[in-house]
């Protein structure tokens, strides 16, 4: 094979699909006895995982692998058939050819019986594996619950014990996203789009865009976390006083050649901003109001992605 492929100092090399004497040595990774033993700071079972991880990246999990690699059955099947065309060749006699083919046919019948258990075993411990995430996510989140519910009970108090009934208002929404942070608590986001669009909105009630997320924070969220009767009927009667309805958005199907701009990047995904709050119906943009959100039942937060305009539908 020459010196660029040749194996040393007790090595391993890895030979990749096809090859040809015009390879270099960088074409076939290898790796010295040294190096293995000191593989990923845990030797060579992690060179072992590794190695058989490589091997597979480059054969069976290649996106080419049906067809650059026929299934096993089919191999074993031709195997069988070589192996009874040679001993036909042979002279072999009927019987013995018979013989041969339910040898084969048993051998193949065992292991396909041996795959069968091993694919029960497999899948009755990925159950297994399922039903023990099930239970520790619902721990989790009810743990989860429990916390949100003592932070309310402290926050509820700290505003009472400090007289501080209403968070303050600005009066431009270029102070928008500094006034989100000190006084939605976690309980609603407001994106850094929607921020952006807000300062830039000629919009002319600026009270009413922090009046409507003071209602999300202090009425929508209860509601969702909760779900009860009384926190479902303070949340309408938030909406009535406000001459807000909340229905669900366009996003989706509904927003048609302008879905994107129902689409917020959110935890290293998108996300549809799938509720919004409609009142005053203008389409002028100093009057017409808008508030787009979706929420996160994992977080259990409401995060808002467009306010305070409306964003395009088919419609308009």
């Amino acid at each position: 094979m020459g010196r660029e492929l040749s194996v040393f100092r007790g090595g391993v090399r890895s030979w990749r699909f096809p090859l040809t004497l015009e390879d270099s040595g960088f074409s076939h990774p290898l790796a010295v006895a040294k190096r293995i033993s000191e593989w990923g700071d845990i030797g060579p079972d992690a060179f072992h995982r590794e190695l058989t991880d490589w091997a597979l990246r480059f054969s069976a999990g290649r996106s080419d692998a049906e067809q650059a690699l026929p299934p096993f059955s089919k191999v074993r099947h031709l195997a069988a058939q070589i192996t009874r065309e040679r001993a036909a060749s042979e002279g072999k006699s009927e019987k013995e050819l018979l013989d041969l083919a339910l040898s084969d046919n048993g051998r193949l019948v065992g292991e396909l019986d041996d795959q069968r258990a091993e694919h029960a075993e497999i899948l009755a411990l990925a159950e297994e594996d399922v039903r023990k995430l099930q239970h520790e996510r619902d721990e989790a989140w009810a743990a989860a619950a429990s916390l949100r519910a003592r932070i309310e009970v402290i926050e509820a108090a700290l505003r009472r014990q400090r007289q501080e009934d209403e968070a303050p208002i600005p009066d431009t929404l270029s102070e928008l996203g500094v006034w989100a942070e000190q006084n939605l608590g976690g309980r609603v986001v407001v994106l850094p789009r929607a921020i952006h669009v807000a300062k830039k909105s000629p919009f002319e009630d600026v009270a009413f865009v922090y009046r409507t997320l003071l209602a999300l924070r202090d009425k929508y969220v209860p509601m969702r976390r909760t779900g009860s009767t009384q926190a479902k009927s303070d949340c309408d009667s938030a909406w009535q006083e406000l001459g807000l309805e909340l229905t669900p958005s366009f996003a989706g199907s509904g927003a048609g050649q302008f879905g994107e701009e129902y689409r917020v990047k959110w935890e290293g995904g998108t996300r549809d901003l799938e509720m919004h709050l409609k009142g005053r119906n203008s389409r002028d943009p100093r009057y017409g109001f808008r508030c787009y959100f979706f929420w996160d039942e994992a977080k259990q937060i409401a995060v808002v992605g467009a306010i305070p305009g409306h964003l395009t539908t088919n419609a308009s």
